[in-house]
C-alpha cells in the first residue's frame, strides 16, 4: 500500500480519496466490528472508534505518520526471529542502520541525543508537569527530575589533594596482611578484580567503589507519602576508619519524589552508569599531588548497598511472593499459609550435612524427611545468559495480570549494571543489608515473646496454620461454646516473665551515645517495646536480649534466641578469620534448624531466611561494618536537614550540597579549620573530649588532697615516666642500704617526687633545654582553687557522683584499677571489677599550679570541715582501687593489704598530727568496703 499521501495537506482533494480508500480498507478487513482502531495523532492506533467518528480524526487531527516505520521495525524483528540474532547484533544493525538514515530520522543510541525532546519517544508521554486544576501542560517544568552530581570530577579533585592522594593508596602501601579480613583489599572479590584484569590491578591508584540507593523522606513527617531516592557513593581504597565517614561518601544522584522509580531506576542510572563505562574503559587523566604526576585514573564497583526492596529493584528480580531470596533464586523454597495468608520460608534442614539427625526428623520439623540438597548461588553470568535475550518494556503495570511480553514474571528488568564489562564476573554484585535484617529478626523475636501486636508471628491464625500442616497438634486451638483456646507454646511467657523483660530493659543505664534511653522505649503498662531505631534493635540483638531474656524461658529456647544473638555478635566483628566463618556457617544452620522446631511457620519471614546467607557475604567481601547502611543512613540524615523550600525538597538538598562541596574545597587551603565529616580535628589530634555535664562550683580543698592528687597527676602521664625512673635511681644510689627495703623506696618517691620534679624541670627550663608544655605545668603543682561537678564526661565516659547516679538513664561503667593511684604500691591494679556512680560526692577539676592544704581533724581524730567528705571519698577509692573485689568480706582481707592501705591513708590524713584512732580508719575503710 502506497502510504506517501498520509504527508499530503489534509486541504487536497488526493488525502480526502485517499481516506476514504484507508477507512473502506480497515473496515472490509476487520474482524467484523463496527469499529476500528483510529491512527489519528489524539488517539495513536489505542482507542477504538466507528466509522464517522474516525474519518473526522484524521480530517481534524491527521494521521500519526510514525506508522509509516512499522513496516520496517517488523522486517527487523522478523529477521532477528528467523536467524537468530542476539541483541547485542541487533543492536550494532541498528546503530549502522541510524548511519545510513537521513539527518533527521537519526536513531538515538544515548539519553543525550533526548534531551531536548518533549515526550517520550516510546509512550508520548509528555515529559512537562501537568497543571492541577487545569490538566494543561507547564512548559519547561519536568514531571519528574534527576540531579547527577558527575563522580569523575570529584574524584579528580581528591587526588589534587596530598594527604587525600597518600590515604587512596592505604590499601597497597599500609594495610597488614596476614590472613584475617580486615579491609575488602584483603577478601576474594578485590582478589578476583586484581587477577582478571592485572593492567587494573597494577596500579594502586585505581578506585575500588561501592554504591547505596535508598529513599528518605524529605519532610521527616511519617504521614506524608513522598519518597525521595539518592544514591551515594564510597571509596575502599581508603583506611577501613576513613572509608565510611560521611567526608569521603559522594552523593552523586538525586531522584525527584514523590513516587519511588521501583524496576525503573535503570532509567535514572544511565548517567552514572556511562561515567562508570568510561572509568573502566578509557579512564581519565588524574594528577595525583601526593607523587606530583600524572596518571590514568580508573575506576570499579565492587557492589552495591541497599535495604531488601531496593535490593530487588537494582537486581531486577521480585523480593516477595514465593521466591523472594534472590540469592537462591527460583530454588527458594516457602511455602503458602492458608490463614496466615503470607508466605513461610523454612527447609534450612537441606544446608545441613547429608548424615545430621535433623534431616530425619518428621515430628519436631514440618513432618517430612529432608533430602534435598541446597541451591547453589545464581552467578552473575548465569543470569546475564538467561536474560539478555529477553525484553522488558519499561513502564510500571497497571494491573497485578502478567504481561505476555515478560516470560518469565520473577524477572522484571535486567539490571542496568550489565552494562559493565565486568559486572557478571563479580563474586556478590549486590549485598544483604545486616541493618535490615537484624533489624526485622530482632522484632520477630521481640514480637512474639511479648505478644505485641501487629508485630507477634503466633496467634489463632499461626496455630491454625500448624493444624492446617498437620504438625504439633499439642498447640492446636481448641474451642468450647464460648471461647476459643490457645495452648502455651515453649515460647509463651507470663505476664510476670513479661514484667521481668521490661523491667529489665527500662533499668538499664548505659554510656552516653551507646543507645536510645530504653526507659522511653518500654511501656510497663502495656508490657511492648516500641520506637526502636535500627541501632537499638543492634544493641539489642547483639548485647541485652540474652541478658534480659535470663530465667524467663525453658533452657532449649533460651539457647536458641542467644545462639541467634551470638551469631550477629560474631559476624559483625571488624575482624574476621576464614576458619571462623566455616564454624560460624555451620552454627546458623544449626540454630535455624532449631528456631523452626520452637516457633511457628509464620516466625520465618523472609529476612529470618536471609540469615544463611551473611556468611558467605562475609568470606567474599569482609567485614559488615564496611557495607552496611548504618553510615548511609546518618548521612541521610544531613540530607533531610538541607531541606528548606517544602515544595522543592530535592532542589534544596541539591543546593546545599553544592555549596557545602564549595566551602569544604576551599577549606582545604586554610590551616586550622575542621575538615567536613570528619569531626572536631582537635578531638582527632589528641584523642580526648572532656566537658563537665552539671553547672560547677569553685571550692578551695586542703593541701593533703591536693598534694595527693598531684601525685597521681604525675603517676599517670607518659611523659612524666622517664622523670620517675631518675628519681628512682638518684634515691638507690643516695640510700643505697635503705633502698634495699622495697617499702621505704616507694614511700620515699611518694613524698619527695612532687618537690623534686619540680626544681628538676626548673633546672632544665634554666639550662636551656627543651621541655613540653605539659611537662611544665605539671612539675609545677596545682591551682589552690578547684572547680566541683555533679557529673563529668571524660573520653566519651560519663562519671556522676552518687547522689546523681541513681536518677539517670544513662551510666558510665567503671573498671576498678583503670589508672595508677598515688599508693605505697605504685603499680596499676589489674582487678577488673565493674561498678555504677562513683562513690565520690563531688567531681574535682583541679588546674596545674597552687599550694596544698591539710585535712583538718577534731579531738576524738575525726576529719572536720570541707575536706571531710573528700578524705571519706578517698579511704573508698583507695579501698576499691586496692582490694580485690574477689574478696567478700574485710576480714578476709591479708594483714599486709591491710597495712599498705592504712599508710595510704595515714599519708594522708596525719598532717596536722591530730590522726589517733587507728580503729577509726579501719571502721571507715570497711564501712566503704562493704557499701561496695
Amino acid at each position: 500500500m502506497d502510504k506517501s499521501w498520509m504527508m499530503e495537506n489534509r486541504m487536497f482533494r488526493e488525502y480526502e480519496l485517499r481516506v476514504e480508500a484507508f477507512i473502506q480498507f480497515g473496515f472490509r478487513n476487520g474482524k467484523g466490528s463496527s469499529t476500528i482502531r483510529c491512527p489519528c495523532l489524539k488517539c495513536r492506533n489505542r482507542l477504538s472508534q466507528d466509522e464517522s467518528t474516525v474519518r473526522y480524526h484524521l480530517y481534524a487531527n491527521g494521521i500519526d505518520q510514525r506508522f509509516t516505520k512499522l513496516s520496517a521495525l517488523v522486517r527487523l524483528y522478523n529477521l532477528k526471529v528467523r536467524f537468530g540474532w542476539s541483541n547485542a547484533s541487533f543492536f550494532e544493525l541498528l546503530a549502522t542502520i541510524s548511519e545510513l538514515l537521513p539527518e533527521n530520522n537519526k536513531m538515538s543510541i544515548s539519553i543525550k541525543d533526548l534531551a531536548d525532546i518533549s515526550r517520550c519517544p516510546k509512550c508520548n508521554i509528555s515529559r512537562w508537569k501537568t497543571s492541577k486544576n487545569s490538566n494543561e501542560e507547564i512548559k519547561g517544568v519536568a514531571a519528574k527530575q534527576l540531579w547527577y552530581f558527575s563522580i569523575v570530577s570529584r574524584f579528580l579533585r581528591m587526588f589534587k589533594n596530598s594527604e587525600y592522594a597518600k590515604n587512596l593508596c592505604w590499601h597497597a602501601n599500609d594495610r597488614k596482611v596476614n590472613g584475617v579480613l580486615r579491609h575488602p583489599a584483603d577478601t576474594p572479590s578485590w582478589r578476583l578484580v586484581d587477577h582478571l584484569w592485572p593492567d587494573f590491578g597494577s596500579e594502586p591508584r585505581n578506585l575500588c567503589l561501592g554504591l547505596s540507593t535508598d529513599d528518605i523522606n524529605p519532610y521527616g513527617d511519617l504521614s506524608m507519602k513522598y519518597s525521595c531516592w539518592h544514591v551515594i557513593a564510597t571509596i575502599y581504597n581508603l583506611p577501613p576508619w576513613l572509608c565510611i565517614r560521611r567526608k569521603y561518601l559522594i552523593l552523586t544522584m538525586l531522584i525527584s519524589g514523590p513516587k519511588q522509580p521501583r524496576y525503573d531506576i535503570n532509567v535514572y542510572l544511565a548517567p552514572l552508569i556511562d561515567d562508570l563505562k568510561l572509568m573502566w574503559e578509557e579512564g581519565v587523566q588524574c594528577f595525583n599531588a601526593h607523587r606530583n604526576e600524572i596518571f590514568t585514573m580508573r575506576a570499579v564497583l565492587l557492589w552495591t548497598i541497599n535495604d531488601f526492596h531496593a535490593y530487588g529493584n537494582l537486581y531486577g528480580c521480585s523480593v516477595k511472593g514465593y521466591k523472594a531470596c534472590p540469592i537462591c533464586g527460583e530454588e527458594t523454597s516457602s511455602i503458602r499459609l492458608p490463614h496466615g495468608k503470607k508466605n513461610a520460608y523454612m527447609g534450612h534442614r537441606k544446608y545441613l550435612p547429608s548424615h545430621h539427625p535433623y534431616r530425619r526428623q518428621k515430628k519436631a520439623f514440618d513432618g517430612n524427611q529432608e533430602h534435598g540438597t541446597p541451591p547453589l548461588p545464581l552467578s552473575g553470568e548465569t543470569i546475564y545468559n538467561r536474560l539478555k535475550d529477553k525484553t522488558f518494556p519499561c513502564g510500571k503495570r497497571s494491573s497485578r495480570r502478567l504481561n505476555e511480553d515478560i516470560p518469565n514474571d520473577y524477572w522484571k528488568r535486567i539490571s542496568a549494571f550489565y552494562e559493565l564489562a565486568y559486572w557478571k564476573k563479580l563474586h556478590v554484585r549486590h549485598y544483604l543489608n545486616v541493618m535490615h535484617i537484624e533489624k526485622n529478626v530482632l522484632m520477630n523475636i521481640i514480637g512474639t515473646l511479648l505478644d505485641i501486636p501487629g508485630k507477634r508471628k503466633d496467634g489463632l491464625s499461626a496455630r491454625l496454620d500448624l493444624v492446617e500442616m498437620n504438625i504439633r497438634p499439642e498447640l492446636a486451638p481448641v474451642s468450647d461454646e464460648s471461647r476459643t483456646y490457645i495452648p502455651a507454646a515453649c515460647y509463651t511467657l507470663s505476664r510476670e516473665e513479661k514484667i521481668s523483660i521490661c523491667r529489665t530493659l527500662s533499668d538499664l543505664k548505659v554510656p552516653e551515645g551507646y543507645s536510645s534511653n530504653f526507659k522511653s522505649l518500654v511501656s510497663l503498662e502495656n508490657l511492648m517495646l516500641f520506637g526502636l531505631k535500627s541501632h537499638d534493635c543492634h544493641v539489642l540483638m547483639q548485647q541485652l536480649l540474652p541478658i534480659a531474656i535470663c530465667g524467663v524461658l525453658p533452657n532449649n529456647v533460651r539457647v536458641v534466641i542467644t545462639r541467634l544473638c551470638s551469631f550477629f555478635n560474631a559476624i559483625c566483628s571488624k575482624t574476621l578469620r576464614i576458619s571462623d566463618l566455616d564454624k560460624l556457617q555451620q552454627d546458623v544452620v544449626e540454630t535455624l534448624c532449631l528456631l523452626e522446631k520452637y516457633f511457628p511457620p509464620s516466625f520465618f519471614t523472609i529476612m529470618v531466611h536471609l540469615c544463611f546467607h551473611l556468611v558467605r557475604e562475609a568470606k567474599i567481601c569482609g567485614p559488615i561494618y564496611l557495607r552496611w547502611m548504618y553510615p548511609f543512613e546518618r548521612y541521610m540524615k544531613v540530607l533531610k536537614s538541607y531541606v528548606r523550600n517544602r515544595n522543592r525538597p530535592e532542589g534544596s538538598i541539591a543546593e546545599a550540597h553544592i555549596c557545602e562541596e564549595a566551602v569544604e574545597f576551599c577549606s582545604e587551603f586554610l590551616s586550622g579549620l575542621d575538615p567536613i565529616g570528619l569531626g572536631s580535628f582537635k578531638s582527632r589530634e589528641e584523642g580526648r573530649i572532656e566537658r563537665p555535664l552539671s553547672a560547677g562550683s569553685s571550692t578551695t580543698p586542703s593541701q593533703v588532697v591536693l598534694k595527693q592528687a598531684h601525685l597521681h597527676i604525675l603517676e599517670n602521664i607518659e611523659e612524666v615516666h622517664p622523670y620517675r625512673e631518675r628519681h628512682m635511681e638518684i634515691l638507690k644510689s643516695s640510700n643505697p642500704r635503705r633502698a634495699r627495703n622495697e617499702k621505704w623506696l616507694r614511700d620515699e618517691h611518694n613524698r619527695s617526687f612532687p618537690n623534686w620534679i619540680r626544681d628538676e624541670v626548673m633546672r632544665e627550663i634554666q639550662e636551656g633545654q627543651v621541655v613540653s608544655t605539659t611537662i611544665k605545668w605539671i612539675a609545677h603543682g596545682l591551682h589552690p582553687v578547684v572547680m566541683i561537678y555533679k557529673g563529668y564526661k571524660v573520653n566519651g565516659i560519663c562519671y556522676n557522683t552518687k547522689p546523681r547516679g541513681p536518677s539517670l538513664e544513662k551510666q558510665a561503667r567503671l573498671e576498678a584499677g583503670c589508672s595508677n593511684v598515688p599508693s605505697t604500691e605504685g603499680v596499676i591494679n589489674k582487678g577488673k571489677g565493674t561498678c555504677g556512680p562513683t562513690g565520690m560526692f563531688e567531681i574535682v577539676r583541679v588546674s596545674c599550679d597552687g599550694h596544698k592544704r591539710v585535712v583538718e581533724y577534731n579531738e576524738l581524730g575525726q576529719p572536720i570541715g570541707e575536706s571531710a567528705t573528700k578524705l571519706k571519698s578517698f579511704i573508698g577509692t583507695t579501698v576499691r582501687v586496692h582490694v580485690p573485689i574477689s574478696y567478700q568480706s574485710w576480714k578476709d582481707v591479708p594483714t599486709e593489704l591491710k597495712d599498705k592501705i592504712y599508710e595510704l591513708i595515714e599519708k594522708a590524713s596525719t598532717s596536722n598530727g591530730e590522726l589517733i584512732d587507728r580503729g577509726l580508719v579501719w571502721k571507715k575503710a570497711r564501712t566503704t568496703k562493704d557499701e561496695r
